[in-house]
Formats: C-alpha cells, structure tokens, sequence
C-alpha cells in the first residue's frame, strides 16, 4: 500500500488511521459474527481508552476489541511495549475481552541474511511472536490477531469497504468543508430570512433531536437516571436485609419468605440496571429486550404495615414502605427514558410559522461549532423526480459525480466519526458519532410523492449505515394520514406554540429590532 496517498483530512496521521481501522473492524465484526453481536460501539476521545478503540459485544458476553497502532516504521521495543500495554489495559477494563486485534500499518520483517551469513532472530516478526506467547502464558482464552499492511489492504479491497478506501486513499474532497461551505449558502440564501441567531432559543425540536441522536446531554440523561434508579433498588434490598435480621413470629414466616424472595429478586435487576447503565455508557441503543423481565415484587406495603414487628421497628418499616409505594412508577419512568427509538429517520410536522427551519438550522450551527455530529442541510424543493440520494446528497455538499451511493454513504460514515475526538472527554459517557441528513421544507417541494418515496428507502440503509440517520420537516397537510403508515412512530407535531414559544422569544426580538413600546 502507498501510505504517501493516505488522506487525513486534516486530522493527524495517528487519528485518521484509527477511525479507518475502526470502520474496518466494524464491517469485519458484522460479516464474521453476523446475527451474534449484542451491540458495538466506537470508544470515545483520541487514542479510545488506552486499550481499545471499538469493540464489539457479543451475545454470548465475550468482547472483541481493536486497538490500531500509526507505526509506519521499523518498530523497536518500545512499541511493541506500547502494544503490551495496550491489550493489559483492555483487559482490565473489560474482563471478558477474547479476540484482541492490533493493527499496523506495515509488514513486519521476517527472518533474513545478514552479514557473514548469519540469520537476524531478532526480527519484528519474533518480537510479536514473544509478545504474543507472553500474554497467552497469563491470558490463554484470549486470541491476540494481527492486522498488518497486507490484512488492512486485503478488507479494504472487499465490495462492503469500497467507499472506505476510497475516502482515505482516493477522495480529494474534504467533506467537512464542503458541508460547511454548503450550510454557509444555505444560512446566506434560502434560509436567511427564517433564521436570526439573535432570536433563536432552543425548543421542541431541540429536544427530540437530542434524544434521537443520543447526544451528550440525553446520553447523560439517561446514564444519571440509571445510577439514580440502581441507588434506589440497593437501598430497598439493603433496607429489606435489615428487616430480615429481626424475629419474625411463626404465623408470619409467609411475609419472611416474601422478602427473602424479594431480596433475590432485587439483586438481579441490579445486575441488569448495572449492565444497561454500561451499555448508556457506550452509546449503545437500548433495547425493549433489555426490558423483557418485568420488575415484579412478591410483597407489597399493607403486608408490611399489617406485620406485628411494625410498630417496635418503624423505621425499619417506613423506609421499605416509602420506597415501595413509588418504586413501579420510578421503574416505569426508568423504562420509558431508556429504550431508545429504534429508527432511522426522524419526521417533524408543524403549522406555517412555527419555527421549523429555525429550529433545524439552529441545531446544525450547534453541531457545526461543538463538532458533536456531521449534519447535511438539504432544501427539498430542489429536488424532484429522477434524483437519487445521491444525486441529493453530491449536489447539496458539493461533491464530484463518481461516487456511488453505498461508497459515499460509507464516506460519510467516515468523516463523521472523525470528528468522534471532539466529543466530551471530561467523563465515561461515550457517545456515537453519526451523519445527519436534514431535508427542509417537504411541503414546497414540486413533489410530495417523490420525497415520500426517498422517506422509505431510508429503511434500507437502517441496518447497513446505522450511524447515518435522517431529518425530515414539512407541514402537516403532506402527511394527512401520517398514522396509516409503517413508520408513524418516527413523526413528532409542533406545539401550537411554536418550537419555542413566543413568551420566551419576545424580549429578544423587541431588543433585536429595537421596538420601542412606550
């Protein structure tokens, strides 16, 4: 391979090899482990945590994890010490780890002649070798996997990477700029006069996108609510635990046994609040299969109210009570925060007038300056029939017409998850890099049949581009029977208020377009 070719796009050598390896392993793990991957995720911040940079979770809960290495030369004992260090620290974070990749980005050298026909032992080959058999003496379940140059080269070649390689070794265009470049036209012409920064506050859409996008202040929502709900569970069983110490009389072994049940009960679902609380962590969906155990308990209140130890020990008592007479309606809550909308695409309806331009421009200037997301503002009336998406996506960014549409949505995929090293790194939350299509304006397209039609196939890229996700804004008279369709889940309606209501804007404007109500 001609590492002279390889395109950084700005970022350095060292990170833009990581994220290449990083779509790679992704594309590796679906194809080798197919239906059998619980979840994956990309790990956040330069360098990942010290040991991996992806990985994926198995079903069975084994781990398989990547760590890249930008060592272009001969490598000499120190990286190879960096290497080791690497996999220790891996395995220290996450114990189940049984398939470690290491990739570099050269061959390494065998054994060869030297001078006076002597054979070189002490080659990069041998050093890997020992490095390997050491771990393995300590660790023989896990399977430490080499990637060298001709192995990267090899599945970058395959027909699911094409548009990787193509990003990183033949793409002149550097995405980030064109889109930029593409929303500057955009703010300077067609939605100049639909959004004032000066008199934007965030709302309604906001919110949603938020959560749908699974950003930072929703990642954190949710982790916060599972330590939140998980001190709730361990001091219920911790209270429980006291009561059971005390001497229950034998005509209510009954409601001693119902405690002792309960107590079981709530110290597997801290083992299954704990685990989900790790998967919020690394960005990862939740699942209603998360949920398939209903939070059940045996004993109730007025059981416990009713015991003849109630009135010696009342404070033993109340606290279980005070946690019990809340606890469904915490977990319910609990539940409805965490299961993440499953789609890929998100639709918003609102009135003339009610700030939805405002509101997704606003959003993508966000994106843009805290370089969180990778989003595309389209306009949709300049499309209509005979566009593709990539007819849609090429023209709106700016790109050359020799892209095909898998290889340029897999491009995308790329330079989103670039900017993955600007994301918060202040604590454990992780969150996924995506690209955001915006399409604006559905209802002043020439068509509202061939927009609906684009709306669909996003259902094919679902499973394929899972971090390219879809925004649509129309009014509501192009969707009047919205909840006929398939996809009726994924359409949110305005307030009649507006994106943010007028009452919260009304100060700024009066100021902005100096108003004087005297």
């Amino acid at each position: 391979m001609d590492w002279t070719k390889f395109n950084n796009h700005g970022e350095s050598p060292n990170h833009a090899f990581e994220v290449m390896c990083n779509i790679l392993f992704k594309c590796w793990l679906k194809k080798e482990y197919k239906d059998n991957i619980s979840h994956f995720a990309f790990v956040n911040g330069s360098g990942g945590d010290g040991g991996v940079e992806a990985y994926g979770l198995l079903k069975s809960g084994d781990i398989i994890g990547v760590q890249s290495k930008w060592f272009p030369q001969k490598m000499e004992a120190s990286q190879f010490k960096q290497i080791e260090n690497s996999f220790y620290t891996a395995i220290k974070v996450r114990p189940e780890l049984k398939r470690y990749i290491v990739c570099i980005p050269r061959d390494f050298t065998s054994k060869k002649m030297v001078k006076n026909n002597q054979v070189a032992r002490d080659t990069e080959e041998s050093k890997w070798i020992n490095l390997c058999e050491n771990i393995n003496k300590e660790y023989p379940d896990v399977v430490i996997e080499l990637w060298d140059e001709t192995s990267i080269q090899e599945k970058l070649c395959l027909p699911e990477t094409q548009g990787c390689y193509r990003y990183w070794f033949e793409c002149s265009d550097v995405f980030e700029t064109e889109i930029l470049i593409s929303y500057q036209r955009a703010i300077n012409s067609w939605a100049k006069t639909k959004y004032i920064p000066d008199l934007y506050s965030t709302g309604y859409i906001h919110d949603k996108l938020s959560s749908f996008t699974g950003s930072f202040e929703a990642t954190k929502k949710k982790y916060d609510m599972t330590q939140n709900i998980y001190a709730i569970v361990q001091k219920l069983k911790r209270a429980y635990e006291d009561i059971l110490r005390l001497q229950f009389p034998e005509n209510e072994k009954a409601l001693f046994e119902k405690v002792k049940s309960d107590i079981s009960v709530l110290g597997e679902w801290l083992c299954i609040i704990r685990e989900i609380g790790s998967l919020v962590a690394s960005g990862s969906d939740i699942e209603r299969d998360n949920f398939e155990k209903k939070f059940e308990l045996n004993c109730d209140s007025s059981e416990l109210k009713d015991s003849s130890l109630h009135f010696s020990y009342y404070n033993h008592f109340h606290e279980v009570e005070s946690i019990l007479d809340n606890i469904e309606d915490d977990f319910e809550q609990f539940k409805r925060c965490m299961i993440s909308d499953s789609h890929n695409k998100i639709i918003f309806l609102g009135n003339q007038g009610t700030g939805k331009t405002a509101g997704i421009v606003s959003e993508i200037d966000l994106m843009l300056q805290d370089k969180s997301f990778l989003p595309v503002l389209v306009q949709a009336k300049d499309y209509r029939k005979g566009d593709s998406w990539l007819s849609i996506l090429t023209r709106t960014i700016g790109l050359s017409t020799t892209w095909s549409e898998l290889e340029l949505f897999q491009a995308l995929e790329n330079a989103a998850l670039l900017r993955n090293r600007y994301l918060n790194e202040s604590c454990d939350i992780v969150v996924q890099p995506k690209c955001l299509i915006c399409v604006d304006g559905i209802d002043e397209a020439s068509s509202w049949s061939f927009w609906k039609e684009r709306i669909e196939e996003t259902q094919v890229y679902e499973g394929i581009f899972p971090n390219v996700k879809f925004v649509f804004l129309s009014r509501p008279y192009v969707f009047p029977r919205y909840y006929d369709l398939d996809y009726r889940e994924c359409f949110y309606t305005l307030p009649s208020s507006g994106d943010v209501s007028v009452n919260e804007l009304f100060d700024d404007y009066i100021a902005f377009y100096k108003i004087d109500l005297c």
